[in-house]
């Protein structure tokens, strides 16, 4: 891992969501998803192509509510998250030192993005693994390694 940034430092990217979407519970609600867009834009082929392997999708959120001890995590390919890029992803909430009502949920992946149509955005969506508690997505981040 010592040459990490060496080997992969400019091949390195990321996108952060910051719309918030409230009220998440222990149901998938496709309208309450983050868009990130991947794909790079390849002119000899005219059209865009996803790249590169996740690497980690961090998730921050506020107004928790308990109980939220797990999220389940999806990145889907397709705005109506029907096309699942990597299959549920189950995540450990790390709630705040001093604000209990915040958290981060972090997951490896370190998949590569399925190539399945053209598609240039991913979309993220979250929901309580167990129980009756809720909170607010403030932001999701995706980064990938090209």
């Amino acid at each position: 891992m010592a040459n990490l940034i060496s080997r992969e430092g400019r091949n390195r990217h990321i996108s952060i969501q910051d719309t918030p979407q409230t009220g998440i519970d222990n149901t998938w609600v496709v309208a309450k998803k983050q868009q990130h867009i991947i794909c790079r834009e390849n002119t000899e082929l005219n059209t865009e192509i996803p790249g590169g392997i996740c690497t980690v999708i961090n998730l921050e959120l506020s107004t928790i509510a308990s109980p939220v001890n797990d999220l389940l995590v999806n990145v889907f390919l397709d705005a109506d998250c029907d096309i699942s890029a990597f299959g549920e992803m189950t995540g450990a909430l790390i709630i705040g030192k001093t604000d209990a009502t915040k958290g981060t949920v972090s997951i490896m992946v370190g998949v590569p993005f399925p190539s399945l149509g053209n598609h240039d955005s991913v979309y993220v969506l979250a929901k309580v693994k167990t129980g009756a508690g809720t909170f607010t997505l403030e932001k999701s981040e995706i980064q990938w390694v090209m």
